[in-house]
């Protein structure tokens, strides 16, 4: 392998260890002042080797047709896009503990918007993503299932502590 020998810049003229990977083409060290009189170099360069490069009225014509068909291009502020609207807080309600009923009288008595409100969004979402349900009937309904079923497996674990 072989050793990266210090170079001079071109720029300022002090010694620097180019780059292992570039180390062949590199003749400015990293300082800001210097990358910016590398870039300049770089760029007479390039010119001078393609001096018709979009220069012409051909070249002309065709900006000037790209510049009727995006009017504004240039004048778009982009500082006040978002790319994501922020995340709403959902306030704290404090919730009163209700005895659970039976099942049947549940169905009969339980409005449908007091069970779809009292649950968090997150869970309403999951039961929805799970089961393919996006009525509020069928998710009440399943979320009546799901408590119930809880309720069964926590006296039925509390049974077997005793």
């Amino acid at each position: 392998m072989k050793r990266n020998r210090k170079r001079k810049c071109q720029c300022c003229q002090e010694l620097f260890s180019p780059d292992y990977r570039n180390s062949t083409r590199q003749n400015y060290c990293p300082k800001p002042a210097c990358r910016k009189a590398s870039k300049a170099a770089s760029q007479r360069l390039w010119s001078s080797k393609n001096p018709g490069y979009f220069k012409g009225s051909d070249n002309v014509q065709r900006v000037r047709e790209w510049r009727s068909v995006n009017p504004g291009y240039r004048r778009r502020n982009t500082s006040g896009d978002v790319l994501q609207d922020h995340c709403s807080v959902i306030p704290l309600v404090k919730q009163e503990v209700v005895e659970l009923l039976p099942l049947e009288t549940q169905s009969k008595t339980a409005a449908l918007q007091d069970l779809c409100l009292a649950q968090h969004p997150v869970f309403v979402g999951l039961i929805s993503h799970l089961t393919g349900a996006v009525l509020q009937d069928d998710i009440a309904s399943i979320a009546r299932r799901l408590e119930q079923l809880g309720h069964d497996v926590i006296k039925s674990n509390h049974r077997r502590a005793l």
